[in-house]
């Protein structure tokens, strides 16, 4: 895993349209709520003027017949006392009884006009219910409206059945007299009510008017407090989003151009590997090389053929971690074995290009830690392969300390310093993005993708330390990598050996000792070089192998070699193939009680592939391109493991 650390252009995925920073559709809500807040207050203030107003227009329209009937009572009163006078001296007998009627329908009229303007009367058109004001008057008029009804009906009854010349005129006038004196008092009275219903009219009249006039005001002002609260927000919302939607396409016009920049620098990365590959491949074709030769194009294409797997691995590595999906393993190790391994790797490169090569250990150390070794490898292989890449003189220094001695939270500090080519200030803030490159234009000085550093941070965080980096232009840099390192409490320390183990241990022969893999193998896959590669280090070890081409086609020779009693011990699947994938046929044979152990073989190296393919029926789960001797040990540790009498099932 490699990174161009040194300078920079960073690639981000292009912001897609729902990473807008403010959704539109929470801003037209946002803006719908006030705007439906302020349109209820303003239809509510209208609903209650215009219901207000209603119920005062019909107050007013009841207030012309009030004052209309409050003066024809005025009107009737006279014309019973004239009545009644009347009465006293008729010219004629026939203008008594005219006289009499017109007394008493006067005063049956007058009674029910007084009865609606106090109770209030639906026929009179009168609402009812007064004022204190008019009820106080009302009061004051009572006893001379009863004394005028009582004398009229007196008058009515005095000359009822009597002659002009046998009425008791004394009666009649003592009569009239007591009319003539209420009637003096009455009139008045109904006069100031008359008043007094006149002065609430246009008293009402003026409060409408006030009321209307603030109720138009109270409209107004929600309406400003509208444009205040909703309009003018609305504007600056809008400006603001169109701010961030330019300022989203110019990061999307941007990181377009640096992903184009990416893919050529990637596309380059992955023709240089394969032109070499393919060129090397023609070279050992001819005849007329030398075993020597021959040895030397064989190392070129495993080298550039392992660059490539490493590139692959680093673009998995990444969106593995991305995704969250990257699975640590803690165990116990040794940290001096583990360091010390790494730098022996190193050492080959250090030699190479003529630099020192020196691990450091400051104060005592823990015999063991607790780490992902795997991952712990991972990070250091990549900042010593930076550090040597970008260091032409000098030497490269790995520094390790360790903190939290004898307590649980342990932590072990590593620190990687080269005298390279340093970095400025822009290059390190920009250091551990994805895809960062060095020199993105075609004569660049130095390789690399851009995801080892981006890998190696997140790495580290994931495992809960962090990785960091300091440096001067022209000076070189320094990678400080902190990680805990577990429960330190009961384990010994001691100090660092004088000397680092520099050299890696010499591998033995994968054949040397190797005992020959006496077992029957099924082997589905449908590419043909593979299947040719596979079977060769299959038979080497020692195997019988019969192929299948497809799913479907190895379901039926396994399920037919086990009716023959002639079972395999293992069956290799490839995952994805044609007719029938892997995932299928390897349902398919466990339906049919098939028992003996699947290994899947695939080109995924995500972390969820491994649980797919097990869920699917197999046993384990191997990723290409497959490392011999570990493929054939594999091999035989599931054979091994399986059952006996399992191939008899």
């Amino acid at each position: 895993m490699s990174s161009d650390h040194r300078g920079a252009e960073t690639y981000r995925h292009p912001p897609e349209a729902g990473d807008v920073p403010r959704a539109p559709a929470q801003i037209a809500g946002t803006l719908r709520t006030r705007c439906a807040i302020a349109l209820l207050i303003i239809a509510a203030l209208t609903i209650t003027n215009q219901v207000y107003l209603h119920v005062e227009a019909e107050r007013q329209a009841s207030d012309a017949p009030v004052v209309n009937l409050a003066g024809r009572q005025r009107m009737l009163s006279q014309r019973i006392t004239k009545a009644a006078v009347s009465l006293v001296a008729p010219t004629e007998a026939t203008k008594l009884n005219a006289l009499r009627e017109e007394l008493i329908l006067s005063i049956d009229e007058w009674v029910v006009v007084h009865r609606g303007l106090i109770n209030g009367s639906e026929d009179l058109g009168l609402p009812g219910g007064n004022s204190p004001a008019v009820s106080g008057l009302f009061v004051q008029l009572a006893p001379w409206q009863n004394e005028i009804v009582k004398s009229g009906i007196q008058a009515y009854e005095s000359t009822q059945g009597v002659t002009w010349d046998s009425l008791d005129r004394a009666a009649m006038i003592r009569i009239v007299e007591r009319m003539i004196v209420a009637e003096r008092e009455f009139l008045p009275i109904m006069d100031a009510i008359v008043l007094q219903y006149q002065h609430e009219a246009q008293a009402r009249h003026e409060s409408l008017q006030a009321k209307s006039r603030m109720l138009a005001i109270i409209v107004l002002v929600v309406l400003l407090a509208e444009m205040a609260l909703v309009f003018e927000p609305a504007v600056r919302i809008l400006k603001r989003q169109m701010r961030e939607l330019i300022d989203a396409r110019d990061a999307a016009e941007s990181g377009a151009r640096i992903k184009s920049s990416f893919l050529a620098n990637m596309s380059h990365e992955i023709r240089t590997p394969m032109t070499a590959i393919i060129g090397y491949a023609e070279l050992i074709g001819s005849e007329d090389l030398s075993d020597e030769e021959r040895a030397q194009h064989i190392s070129a294409l495993q080298s550039n053929g392992e660059h490539l797997m490493q590139l692959v691995n680093d673009i998995l590595d990444l969106s593995k971690i991305e995704s969250e999906r990257v699975e640590l393993e803690y165990s116990d190790c040794s940290p001096f074995e583990l360091i010390d391994g790494v730098v022996s790797m190193m050492r080959v490169r250090a030699k190479e290009r003529d630099l020192a090569l020196a691990a450091e250990y400051h104060g005592p150390c823990p015999e063991r830690v607790r780490v992902d070794p795997l991952r712990i490898r991972q990070i250091l292989i990549n900042l010593l392969g930076n550090a040597l890449k970008f260091t032409s003189e000098g030497g490269v220094r790995l520094v390790v300390r360790f903190d939290g001695s004898g307590t649980e939270s342990g932590r072990m500090t590593i620190r990687v310093i080269d005298t390279g080519i340093g970095m400025t200030p822009d290059q390190k803030d920009r250091l551990f993005q994805p895809f960062v490159q060095a020199d993105t234009s075609m004569t660049r000085r130095f390789g690399g993708t851009g995801l080892g550093l981006a890998i190696a941070r997140r790495l580290a965080r994931q495992m809960g330390g962090d990785l960091n980096a300091d440096s001067t232009l022209g000076e070189g840099s320094t990678f400080t990598l902190a990680v805990p390192v577990g429960d330190l409490r009961d384990v010994p320390t001691c100090e660092a050996p004088a000397e680092s183990i520099n050299a890696a241990p010499a591998e033995e022969d994968e054949d040397s000792n190797a005992q020959p893999l006496d077992a029957k193998i099924l082997l589905v896959e449908d590419g043909p070089d593979n299947r040719r590669l596979i079977t060769f280090h299959l038979k080497r070890a020692g195997a019988e192998v019969v192929s299948a081409e497809n799913g479907a086609e190895g379901v039926e020779i396994a399920l037919k070699a086990r009716e023959e009693g002639r079972p395999f011990d293992l069956v290799l699947m490839d995952m994805q193939m044609p007719v029938m994938d892997g995932y299928t046929a390897a349902r398919t044979l466990r339906s049919q009680a098939f028992a003996e152990p699947i290994i899947a073989l695939t080109a995924h190296g995500l972390s969820g592939d491994r649980q797919k393919c097990i869920e699917a029926g197999c046993d384990d789960y191997l990723t290409k391109p497959l490392k011999p001797r570990e493929f054939i040990e594999r091999c035989r540790m599931l054979i091994e493991r399986a059952e006996p009498g399992a191939a008899a099932a």
